[in-house]
């Protein structure tokens, strides 16, 4: 498939238009083998891209457009069914070659510091997902899903500020590793009547956040890997659900993004600045199918 864009920008401040096409073929190819009636292996390799666009605040500048971000990805797996049906097993291992990556960086523009789009370089990522499920009973099923998620840049663009993670170093916002472990219990309360009752935890690995351009301060920050654990009691019958809910039940502090002081100063902060995730919070439930 060949996709292709076209787009005009008009800025404020210069007064002058720009135009440019993005357009790139995109093939996908799919192999696979099945062992058994219950198994598979299979491998697949595509190219992927996403336009590239403009930042209107720097035109007449070299970062006045950004161009496409291209990748070829490629992912091995093994899909398999076992104990007569009561257990699922799904692992893949994937690479991701992107040869041109775009990210954001922070540059002085006529309206002050903004947030623009720039050229990153070339990146590799690559890792391991897993996925499997098994029923110990016909009431009680426990799943889990996780994977690992290492992402570096291969080549630096010369242009690249330095929050940008170095060759080596994990790229900002892009957990090194995520898992989810899930115990979901149900019975038939009546005939009609249905009780479902999910325990869950779930953990996040070390993640790195852009942090500032100046040598004194650091250019990556890094969050230490956290957990959560959350709860759900539902009754269904007919077209109704109640359920009783509990998210983040330890009351887990953990950021979910990060602004350093350099950055921030621009607008008069004297500290650097940080989002947290979803804190302890709890409830009830009615829903209505119409």
């Amino acid at each position: 498939m060949t996709k292709l864009q076209k787009a005009y920008s008009i800025p404020t401040f210069t007064g002058l238009g720009i135009e440019d096409d993005f357009d790139d073929f995109q093939p996908k190819f799919t192999a696979r083998y099945a062992a058994t009636d219950d198994s598979s292996v299979y491998m697949t390799a595509a190219k992927g891209f996403r336009e590239g666009g403009f930042n209107p605040l720097l035109i007449g500048t070299e970062f006045e457009a950004y161009p496409i971000d291209e990748l070829w990805s490629y992912e091995i797996g093994y899909k398999t069914r076992f104990s007569n049906g009561r257990g699922s097993l799904d692992v893949a291992a994937y690479y991701i070659d992107v040869t041109a990556f775009n990210g954001a960086a922070n540059v002085p523009t006529p309206a002050g510091l903004r947030t623009v789009t720039v050229p990153i370089g070339e990146v590799e990522s690559y890792g391991i997902e897993l996925a499997t499920t098994y029923a110990l009973n016909e009431n009680f099923l426990v799943s889990f899903t996780g994977g690992t998620n290492i992402a570096e840049p291969t080549e630096l663009d010369p242009r690249t500020s330095r929050p940008t993670a170095q060759e080596g170093e994990q790229l900002p916002a892009a957990p090194e590793w995520t898992a989810r472990l899930e115990g979901i219990y149900t019975a038939t309360v009546f005939d009609d009547m249905y009780f479902r009752f999910t325990l869950g935890a779930s953990g996040v690995g070390p993640t790195n956040f852009s942090g500032a351009e100046l040598p004194t301060r650091p250019a990556l920050v890094t969050r230490d890997s956290y957990y959560l654990f959350d709860a759900n009691a539902s009754l269904e019958w007919d077209r109704y659900t109640v359920s009783a809910f509990i998210q983040n039940a330890g009351d887990e502090t953990y950021a979910d993004g990060y602004l350093d002081q350099e950055v921030l100063g621009a607008y008069g902060a004297t500290s650097s600045g940080v989002y947290y995730g979803q804190q302890q919070y709890f409830g009830m439930s009615l829903r209505v199918a119409l």
